[in-house]
């Protein structure tokens, strides 16, 4: 048996194979026998696992079920409605495979994350980064889609140089759909209205702008003229830095560079005053000490925030002070962790002398060379997002870029400049990550990252933002000469497997940027609508009555499926395929199915419970059995009603639940042993056993190693003389064990054969026994004269065994009309003879 777990991203419910969807490594799946024996297994780096049974069984199926690492976090992926039958499609997660004479099985079953879902080619989100020369009109904010590749290409302008001035941070609310910017400090770029420690929100649709909040301590430098030399050391210092939404876009969080704390607001709200929670960030240990450490960037991941920054080497000027680090946090409480990447940035090499090219260097807070100095690469480690097989991508903002003039603005201390920024990923190693230019992610090379950033002769023509949307096949990156054209700035792309992508970027500076081929453009972000949902799962046959899904049970095909709303208003139908699933999603459910709403799930077509339909003569197992949401049946009858349903209220988007099952047993019909005398007076007293023809041998043998089955304890028939008991379908005998008191023991005591079968259930089956008075003691008997000889009694033909001649008769009665309620579904009781053995 292979089981193949994938990290899914789309709502398919098909596999879209290993560069979009790669498998998860570390995840135990279990196999389990008809007999509860249970074999393990942990997925490898490409998320597939073997497993074989931990001892073989008799009917050779097994139940696969796939422990989720995360809950509350990771999800079952969709699942293909057309189950195992659709080319990839995925499983869920609860999976039934017969192992039977030597047979095989493959299934891909997956888990996500709701916040890697996106629509496909959905907007992308940007801004233009102008200079103090540029007029309040010129465009800040802006989104296209993101396949648009050329000039322009797309664009909707969202907002001006009036309403937000300079910003880089960008989120966006996938929710209530708000898209978020942050002021951020540059050289020759004036804040916007709200001033250094500005949070806007913009309304994509209305395009309107305004003030969200406004962080406090952000640092004073004010913007001059005269090259606005305050910037050469304010620019990574002052102001705010990474801007990322929580995965449930709740809260808001915000990095303030001058105190060097992390800022939580509410993201829900119109408008925040104050901030929820102020976090402090902890200091790594940076070899030139603790003031040169400097956090920038935000990312979020599987519930789990990541805090970005470097240690800059600003007080020793040495490169080998240079480190990237990241630390991870607890969004909800703001406690943090020890780094998970800690890692030097000498890998360019010691550049020759200074301005010297693409090398990083120590922060300076000063023009580095009296002549113009074209590269001066300070880095800034500002953004960090995560691949779907869970590489880290590090977005680095060159800080010289931020200190370099406007273009065409005069003043002292011009710095003209290129951006020597990077694109780097890095994977796991054990605890920690390892950068690819550090010889990690299969990188044999150091120095030598793993993504292609060159344009028009330039080695990193990237700077942060950046934004990755995983059902895209490149990640988007700010750039300059996106398009090769010289001094032009704009997003480029770049494939998720490192090469260029064939589109390389959408250029957006219309003619030279702002900043040249400094940095002209600010952060990214995809603007995802919020993850569909997904419900339901299967309807099987438990013939054990466990309530439980065993391996061996067989699942119940055809039968439909109905999803009511609050009102009681059908909005969905769905049919259970040929594994027993049924689904509700946005394809079959009017209106779309919608998160934190209540819902009913009710098997209530009638045809289906008719004779011909799948769960005729079946009624609802036992509910809610054991503490495995996921095996168990969730279904009830309420009272006053008629057929099997759930009640539910759905989880937030994303979060599909495949735990609502629904099992069926087969339907009981009664037995029921009336014993009275001759003159039809019930007779109390009378002890009777029943038994099951179980052993296939005609009549009932009560004892040996081929003995039927006793069904249940012996039964006393009562005041009304009768002993009653619901069974399965199946052939019966009743045992007289003990006569009523003060009457004969019947010769023959054993009644039956009483065969209770499909065209009976509804009628059941009730069996008369008559007996006779035990006779006084005799007295002195007077002289008779001879007897007249009599012919005897004879037996009759067919039905059941006769219990005497005169003094025991025994006849059958068909109960009509009488109606016994199980679980919701009427039982009627009937009579069916057969020849006696």
């Amino acid at each position: 048996m292979t089981v193949q777990v994938v990290r899914a991203v789309d709502e398919s419910g098909t596999w879209s194979g290993s560069a979009l969807e790669p498998g998860m490594a570390g995840v135990t799946v279990t196999l389990t026998g008809q007999d509860g024996a249970v074999s393990a297994g942990v997925t490898a780096a490409d998320g597939t696992v073997t497993l074989k049974p931990a001892k073989a069984t008799a009917s050779g199926k097994y139940r696969v079920d796939v422990v989720n690492p995360k809950p509350g976090v990771l999800y079952p992926a969709f699942a293909a409605r057309e189950g195992l039958a659709a080319p990839n499609g995925l499983s869920s997660n609860t999976e039934f495979v017969d192992l039977s004479a030597g047979k095989q099985a493959t299934l891909i079953t997956g888990l996500w994350n709701p916040s890697d879902y996106c629509q496909q080619n959905a907007p992308l989100a940007t801004a233009c980064q102008p200079s103090v020369a540029e007029p309040a009109g010129k465009r800040t904010l802006l989104t296209f889609p993101y396949r648009s590749r050329g000039m322009n290409q797309n664009v909707t302008d969202l907002s001006t140089v009036g309403d937000v001035g300079n910003v880089y941070g960008i989120a966006w609310n996938r929710d209530d759909k708000r898209l978020f910017s942050s002021a951020q400090a540059k050289r020759d770029a004036p804040y916007g209205p709200g001033g250094p420690g500005a949070i806007y929100v913009t309304d994509p649709t209305t395009k309107a702008t305004s003030l969200f909040a406004t962080v406090p301590d952000v640092g004073a430098t004010p913007h001059t003229g005269n090259g606005d030399v305050g910037y050469l050391t304010a620019a990574g210092k002052e102001s705010l830095g990474g801007l990322k939404l929580s995965e449930d876009g709740r809260d808001l969080y915000v990095v303030n560079l001058n105190n060097r704390k992390l800022y939580r607001y509410d993201a829900t709200a119109a408008t925040a005053s104050a901030p929820k929670a102020v976090y402090t960030v902890p200091t790594p240990a940076c070899p030139s000490g603790a003031n040169d450490w400097r956090p920038y960037g935000l990312g979020m991941q599987d519930g789990v925030g990541y805090l970005g920054g470097v240690c800059s080497g600003e007080s020793t000027q040495q490169l080998g002070d240079l480190r990237a680090v990241v630390l991870p946090f607890d969004p909800a409480t703001g406690d943090f962790g020890g780094a998970v990447l800690n890692q030097p940035l000498d890998y360019r090499g010691a550049p020759p002398a200074p301005c010297a090219g693409y090398y990083w260097y120590p922060w300076i807070n000063t023009k580095p060379a009296t002549a113009n100095c074209y590269y001066y690469g300070q880095p800034e480690l500002s953004e960090i997002g995560f691949e779907t097989d869970g590489s880290m991508l590090l977005s680095f903002r060159d800080r010289y870029s931020d200190q370099a003039s406007g273009t065409g603005v005069p003043g002292a201390d011009f710095i003209a400049n290129a951006a020597a920024a990077d694109l780097n990923k890095a994977c796991k190693s054990g605890d920690t990550y390892v950068m690819d230019v550090n010889l990690g992610c299969g990188i044999t090379t150091r120095g030598k990252g793993f993504f292609d950033t060159r344009r028009l002769g330039h080695t990193y023509a990237t700077f942060a933002g950046m934004a990755l949307s995983k059902v895209e096949s490149s990640i988007a990156t700010s750039g300059y000469d996106v398009l090769e054209h010289a001094y032009s700035a704009g997003t480029m792309f770049t494939l998720r497997t490192g090469g260029r992508d064939p589109g390389q970027g959408n250029e957006l500076s219309n003619g030279t940027a702002s900043f040249g081929k400094g940095a002209s453009m600010a952060d990214l972000e995809v603007l995802c609508d919020r993850a569909p949902l997904q419900i339901g799962n299967r309807v099987w046959y438990d013939p054990e009555r466990s309530g439980l899904q065993l391996p061996q049970q067989k699942p119940v095909v055809g039968a439909t499926v109905n999803l009511y709303d609050a009102d009681g208003k059908k909005v969905g139908t769905a049919k259970t395929a040929a594994r027993g699933e049924y689904y509700f999603d946005d394809t079959n459910v009017t209106g779309g199915l919608k998160p934190h709403t209540a819902y009913t799930i009710r098997l209530d077509n009638a045809a289906d419970y008719a004779k011909g339909g799948p769960l005729y003569h079946w009624v609802p197992t036992t509910a809610n059995v054991g503490d495995d949401r996921l095996i168990d049946s969730d279904g009830t009858v309420p009272k006053g009603g008629t057929y099997v349903e759930r009640a539910l209220t759905t989880g937030g988007p994303g979060q599909n639940d495949h735990s609502f099952d629904f099992g069926f047993v087969q339907q009981q019909g009664a037995l029921r042993l009336v014993k009275h005398d001759q003159d039809g007076k019930p007779l109390p007293g009378a002890v009777f056993q029943l038994w099951r023809e179980t052993n296939g041998t005609d009549g009932l043998q009560t004892d040996g190693d081929k003995a039927d089955t006793k069904v249940g304890d012996p039964c006393t028939t009562g005041g009304d003389g009768a002993c009653a008991g619901e069974v399965d379908k199946g052939t019966y005998y009743w045992q007289e064990v003990t006569p009523p008191k003060g009457y004969q023991t019947p010769e023959q005591p054993v009644l039956g054969p009483v065969v209770l079968d499909d065209d009976h259930l509804d009628d059941g089956i009730t069996t008369t026994a008559v007996n006779k008075l035990i006779p006084p003691p005799p007295t002195t008997p007077a002289p008779t004269p001879p007897a007249t000889p009599t012919q005897a009694p004879t037996q009759p033909s067919g039905g059941l065994a006769f219990t005497g001649t005169n003094e025991t008769v025994l006849t059958y009665t068909l109960v009509g009309g009488a109606v016994l309620l199980v679980a919701g579904t009427g039982l009627l009781i009937a009579v069916r003879k057969r020849r006696a053995a």
